[in-house]
């Protein structure tokens, strides 16, 4: 049986999520405290969260997949703002095409099988979740309470 999971650093009041930007990004968002301080933060693509750290750390190859994956940043959100996005996603996986009403939401969540350190399959799935260009300036503006530093192991990223 595989289990679903919301694996995450939380209090309760908040909870962070990963991203993995470039330098280019992550640099000024960290000393600005705001993800958009970089012209190359674009609010017209789907932005995806990760609640599990190990998840992000597996998805972007460690920060060493490319240049646009290098600098991993911890991001703070209040809890209820996290609790909201989840009321308003639907659930998609990549064999089922979106219903219409689907395609029109503005967060959208995958369940993807977390991994252990070496790489293999562990028996549950964690969450991401898909920020669409609708909801990712709200997200940006209203919902994110502080952004560190996640996993600095590239020369430059901060």
């Amino acid at each position: 049986m595989i289990y679903r999971q919301i694996r995450a650093l939380y209090t309760p009041t908040t909870i962070t999520v990963y991203q993995a930007y470039s330098v280019s990004i992550a640099g000024p968002a960290v000393a600005t405290q705001d993800l958009s301080a970089s012209s190359d933060f674009l609010f017209s693509r789907m932005t995806w969260i990760k609640p599990s750290w190990n998840w992000m750390m597996y998805r972007s190859g460690y920060g060493l997949k490319d240049e646009r994956q290098a600098c991993i940043l911890a991001i703070t959100m209040r809890r209820e703002h996290f609790e909201g996005l989840l009321k308003r996603a639907c659930v998609t996986n990549s064999r089922a095409p979106l219903s219409e009403e689907d395609k029109a939401r503005q967060v959208r969540v995958q369940w993807d099988p977390e991994r252990d350190v070496e790489l293999q399959r562990l028996g549950w799935r964690s969450i991401q979740i898909g920020i669409g260009r609708g909801a990712c300036k709200e997200w940006v503006d209203e919902m994110i309470v502080g952004i560190e530093v996640g996993l600095d192991i590239r020369p430059g990223c901060f």
